[in-house]
């Protein structure tokens, strides 16, 4: 239809595609995929290579969190650590089955790798008493004292503002190498993708990406709550009401 702006010069291509469909139709087929497989969104568009450290820095002494999440059949988690002004995901776990048979072994795992006591974080979702898939049960046979987290939108907005910023000189965010997945989903994987109108969609794609990071964010909700309670609780005020930190 005349419909085809060529940006350079395109021989092999002109040609399959004046002598379709007949001949070589490898270059059309690929024009046609390229269209459902043009990428998404990233929910995070602040993540760089800066944030991706070979082993990511754990303290010992400050606490462990497993951010959990889980579906019927998968069940996934996160390793994670914020100590010091540094928010740091050691590793994460991308594991098939229930949650009964799987949670157990994830977080035996995660003790030996840190070498202390994990406090084990689910999202709102999982406490519901209708609609939920075992996973609070499953870790509280274990058995575990289990936190609730927020709402993912909660921990995505301090996931956000921790990616702008400094500690030390470096990034305040570091993901180790051994959380592929997370860093897939940063990369990415986690995102917002088209429809066939060509407007995003309103929430992530569905898919593992998404699992693992809701889980990941509504832990970091919790942990950016008991941040703000340790804050408040150092912070005075002058006689004149300028607002200071005490140390």
């Amino acid at each position: 239809n005349g419909e085809v702006e060529f940006a350079s010069a395109q021989p092999d291509l002109e040609a399959q595609l004046l002598s379709f469909p007949t001949g070589e139709i490898d270059a059309p087929n690929a024009l046609a995929y390229a269209i459902p497989m043009r990428p998404g969104l990233p929910i995070y568009d602040g993540f760089t290579v800066g944030h991706v450290a070979d082993s990511a820095l754990a303290y010992r002494g400050s606490p462990f969190y497993l951010a959990f999440n889980a579906q019927r059949s998968l069940v996934t988690a996160a390793l994670v650590q914020y100590a010091q002004g540094r928010l740091s995901v050691l590793t994460d776990y991308v594991r098939e089955g229930e949650a009964a048979v799987v949670a157990k072994d994830i977080v035996r795992e995660a003790g030996l790798l840190c070498r202390a006591n994990v406090r084990p974080v689910c999202g709102p979702q999982h406490w519901e008493q209708y609609n939920n898939v075992g996973l609070v049960q499953s870790l509280r046979k274990i058995p575990l004292d289990v936190d609730r987290g927020t709402a993912p939108d909660r921990g995505r907005e301090f996931l956000r503002d921790e990616l702008g910023k400094l500690t030390r000189g470096e990034p305040a965010v570091q993901i180790g190498r051994a959380a592929a997945t997370t860093l897939n989903a940063l990369a990415g994987g986690y995102c917002r993708m088209p429809g066939r109108d060509g407007r995003l969609s309103l929430d992530p794609d569905e898919g593992i990406y998404r699992t693992l990071m809701e889980g990941l964010e509504s832990c970091l909700g919790t942990m950016a709550m008991m941040a703000d309670v340790d804050d408040e609780a150092n912070v005075a005020y002058t006689a004149q009401g300028q607002r200071y930190r005490r140390y």
